[in-house]
């Protein structure tokens, strides 16, 4: 029996020698997981036996030991190793079997599969866009060798550029074959929609350098004219020119823009009320430079027939008395009637007054009395208001030596009833009293007038030694004449000594929608012409002269006049007229001058005094220069004292007869202080307002109007033959040079850029166009086509050298496999090389519930059984999986120096078991001799 028990010992023992054998042999091999044989002891014996003998040993199992092997890195992005729990799954070639696997040793083969060194093929998960495992069956991953349907169609250019500020402006026509018709030139591959490259090359020339000055605009369009270099581009695709598409000009916001016929540019949003679709003419922003001044409605006359200039001049007091004169009196009463602004109430100008001195009126004198007669008439005059009683009483004491003579001024008996009373006259009121004095010192001892520039009225003896004082009347006060019962003398002037100012406080005369400002008369001594022209500037102005100053049932036809100032009319036309026009003439309403004080030092919701140390004002407008006093008071309230203020400015009066109107005095309660604007507008419009600085008034500073300007847009046009001809914009948006349809410009048309043109500003940046250029459709030789735009929104023009800092486009052509990543959570992204990346799928690792019961396939690979347990799939990273790392792989994880010493072990024991052997065999021998 000890033979066979030592025989099983030997097998067993040749069992580990080759179970230790194959560990070594197979300590290379990627992905091994080394065995451990395991053996039991053998006993035999009877139910009835008390004690038994081994009977040796027996092989109870080989089992694979899935400890982790070590990693090595290699180039090969497909090698993968698992660091952690887990398998590939993979398949058969035949693709019957599921086989598992820790090694990692992977190839892409002919037709796309990720096999490893047998043929077997790494099975893995369909993905979602984002990235996750779709929950599907697994499959073998097919990665495609090129994209399929990928191809995209160039659709934008994006360049970022420098353009040298120092090139040279060419003003030669663009040649692509000659490079002296170009500054620079840059090269992009475009791609068509079936992927095919095309070169594009663009070419930049230099076409205008900024001025050195910002003149340009227009008062209501300041930076439409501002100075820009230019550059226009030209692009060419595989050789053909492809031209720039009509493209209409954005705000910063990207709202299109519109233009009117005054070069007003508004966005959409503000002027979509207004929009009309229909055809009208093209313009474009760079148009937008014909500045022209607007200006009022005007009528020249023709060379007069009189020499006078200065130094000559017109008698009118000499041409009364010559009964061959050219005029009579009712002439010149009846001079002319003119309207202004289409008010509705000519003036009837009367240059009689012109006639009372005997000596020669020169041109500009006639121009200025005319012009001052025509500003009062149509300005802001008022009434006097005699309804108090105690203003149409006061006393007048004429003395003269011994003689003293009190006359008691009663203006009732004139004004006797209230409207007479509220609607009296500087001229009527000067009768009146002119008519009492009269009647008790005798017409010519005292002469009675009113003085415009020192606002009251004048008191004048015929006798030097006469004496005059003033007082108020038996009623107490009289507030408009400023009088109280102590009597005032006269001072300069023969106006009262005390400085009062006596100024009309009723109502206007003239309405104030009928009131006009600053309306023009001027002689030219150089072309000997008079011109009239309204106050007002652009195409609402109007202006009429008309030399028929009767009526249908009197008529009177002033040719004289008429000749006399140069005017060509006749009885049967004998009006001369500018009206208000619907089309852009004379351009737009003149801004007036505006002028903002500081803070009031009071507050306005109460009431507040005036006194005598703050109610002077220092007052300038328009030339006419004065000092004004508002009435000291208690009891203003801030309505009360703007207006107040504002009819004492409106009262001033200069020596020549020039006198103030429209001026209008304001509390804005943003600024708290207050506001004056002149009647009249333009750049001649001047205002200056000092006063105390309660007011705010201490340090005003001067405002002057603005004379505005407009841009006349002007219509595109291109070459027909050789012949220039307008463009037009269509209703569908398309350029047409066919009239046909075109029946007057709207209210608004839109503004388009140049085609291809880049402008840039004097600091290098890009203005224009913001959004890059369109082009026209572009048909290739291939026969496709494609809609590019050009952006150029990073270009800039700086004193640098021509550099190209980026350029890109978006379309793309079919792309070949460049590259697989795979990362840890096991995404397999492939790369191709038209830039496109595409995950095709993610690999799953295996586990099982019993890694023991697995059945070895070879290859380092194995199937699973029963005893293994089916498998259980899960994403790398995850709970109980390992995660993946690419370019590795997992060595075998066989220890040489343990396998080596077990090797020893299996030897020894090998050995002991054949030498159990031979001693059996020996003690066999010994027994058969005896």
């Amino acid at each position: 029996m000890s033979f066979f028990t030592s025989l099983t010992g030997l097998k067993a023992a040749n069992t580990e020698l080759a179970v230790t054998s194959n560990n070594i042999a197979n300590a290379g091999t990627t992905g091994f997981k080394k065995s451990k044989a395991s053996f039991g002891d053998i006993f035999a014996r009877s139910p009835l036996q008390t004690s038994s003998v081994g009977q040796g040993v027996a092989l109870k199992t080989i089992k694979q030991e899935f400890s982790q092997g070590s990693i090595e890195f290699s180039a090969n992005m497909l090698d993968l190793a698992i660091t952690g729990d887990g398998f590939f799954p993979l398949e058969s070639q035949d693709g019957q079997t599921r086989v598992f696997s820790r090694s990692g040793a992977f190839s892409l083969n002919s037709t796309g599969n990720i096999v490893n060194g047998s043929g077997q093929r790494l099975l893995a998960s369909a993905v979602d866009a984002s990235g996750n495992p779709t929950g599907g069956e697994l499959t073998s991953l097919s990665i495609l060798p090129a994209t399929v349907g990928e191809a995209k169609a160039t659709t934008e250019i994006n360049l970022a550029l420098n353009l040298p500020s120092n090139s040279p402006v060419i003003d030669q026509v663009f040649d692509p074959d000659d490079p002296t018709t170009y500054n620079k030139s840059s090269v992009i591959d475009i791609y068509d929609s079936g992927g095919n490259v095309y070169p594009a090359t663009i070419y930049y020339v230099k076409t205008a350098n900024a001025s050195s000055t910002d003149e340009g605009g227009s008062t209501y369009n300041p930076l439409a004219n501002q100075p820009t270099n230019k550059w226009q581009t030209y692009i060419l695709i595989d050789g053909v020119e492809v031209q720039p598409a009509l493209q209409q000009a954005t705000d910063d916001d990207g709202e299109l823009l519109y233009v009117n016929q005054y070069g007003e540019v508004r966005a959409q949003s503000a002027v979509a009320d207004e929009i009309q679709i229909g055809k009208t003419q093209k313009f474009t922003l760079d148009d937008l430079r014909n500045v022209q001044q607007s200006l009022p409605a005007a009528i020249k006359g023709g060379v007069v027939p009189n020499n006078l200039g200065l130094g000559e001049g017109f008698n009118f007091f000499a041409d009364l008395q010559d009964p061959d004169g050219t005029f009579d009196i009712a002439a010149l009463q009846n001079f002319m009637i003119v309207d202004v602004d289409q008010s509705g109430e000519p003036v009837t100008v009367d240059i009689s007054a012109l006639a009372v001195a005997d000596r020669a009126i020169t041109g500009a004198e006639i121009a200025s009395f005319i012009q001052n007669q025509l500003s009062e008439a149509f300005g802001d005059s008022r009434y006097f208001d005699l309804t108090a009683a105690a203003n149409r009483q006061f006393q007048i004491n004429h003395t003269l030596g011994d003689a003293e003579t009190q006359i008691d001024v009663d203006l009732e008996a004139d004004f006797p009833d209230v409207i007479t009373q509220s609607e009296a006259t500087i001229d009527q009121v000067v009768t009146a009293i002119q008519g009492q004095v009269d009647a008790v010192l005798g017409a010519g001892t005292l002469t009675v007038g009113y003085d415009p520039v020192n606002r009251n009225f004048s008191y004048t003896p015929a006798a030097i030694a006469a004496t005059v004082t003033l007082a108020a009347g038996p009623t107490g006060t009289n507030n408009l004449f400023q009088l109280s019962t102590i009597p005032t003398a006269l001072g300069a002037d023969n106006v009262d000594g005390s400085g009062a100012n006596v100024i009309p406080n009723g109502n206007f005369i003239r309405e104030q929608e009928d009131q006009r400002f600053g309306v023009s008369v001027s002689y030219n001594a150089v072309t000997s012409t008079f011109e009239f022209a309204s106050g007002t500037t652009g195409d609402t102005s109007a202006l009429s002269l008309n030399f028929e100053t009767g009526d249908p049932a009197a008529p009177l036809f002033n040719g004289d006049a008429a000749t006399f100032l140069g005017y060509a009319v006749t009885e049967a036309d004998p009006a001369l007229q500018v009206i208000p026009t619907d089309d852009a003439l004379r351009g737009l309403e003149s801004m007036p001058a505006v002028s903002f004080g500081t803070p009031l030092g009071l507050n306005v919701d109460n009431i507040f005094s005036v006194t005598q140390q703050n109610n002077t004002f220092n007052v300038t407008v328009d030339g006419v220069v004065g000092t004004i006093k508002v009435p000291v008071g208690a009891n203003y309230t801030i309505d009360s004292f703007t207006a107040e203020l504002e009819r004492q400015i409106n009262q001033l009066e200069d020596a020549d007869g020039n006198s103030v109107s429209g001026v209008k005095v304001e509390y804005d309660p943003d600024i708290k202080g207050l506001v004056f604007t002149s009647g009249t507008t333009g750049n001649a419009s001047f205002m200056k307002i000092t006063g105390d600085a309660i007011w705010g008034l201490a340090n005003a500073t001067p405002a002057r109007g603005q004379t505005t300007t407009w841009i006349r847009p002007l219509q595109a046009t291109e070459l027909v033959g050789g012949v220039p001809a307008n463009v037009y914009i269509d209703e569908f948006g398309t350029e047409t040079t066919d009239p046909t349809g075109y029946t007057g410009l709207p209210t608004w048309s839109p503004i388009f850029l140049d085609k291809g043109e880049l402008t840039f500003d004097k600091q290098g940046n890009l203005v224009s166009p913001p959004g890059g250029l369109k082009m026209e459709t572009a048909f290739l030789a291939g026969g496709g086509s494609l809609d590019l735009d050009v952006d150029f929104t990073n270009t800039t023009q700086y004193n640098q050298a021509f550099n190209v800092r980026t350029q890109g486009q978006d379309g793309l052509p079919e792309g070949n496999l460049v590259g697989l990543d795979i990362g840890d959570d096991g995404l397999i992204v492939a790369s191709y090389s038209n830039g496109s990346q595409t995950a095709v799928g993610k690999v799953l690792l295996a586990n099982f519930p019993s890694t023991d019961g697995l059945n070895p396939r070879g290859d380092s690979s194995f199937l699973g059984t029963a005893n293994s347990g089916a498998p259980i799939f899960g994403e790398p990273g995850s709970s109980a999986f390992g995660s993946i790392r690419a370019g590795a792989v997992e060595r075998s994880n066989v220890d040489l120096t343990s396998e080596l010493i077990g090797l020893i072990t299996a030897q020894r024991n090998f050995q002991a078991n054949a030498k159990a052997i031979e001693t059996s065999s020996t003690l066999t021998s010994t027994i058969l001799n005896i």
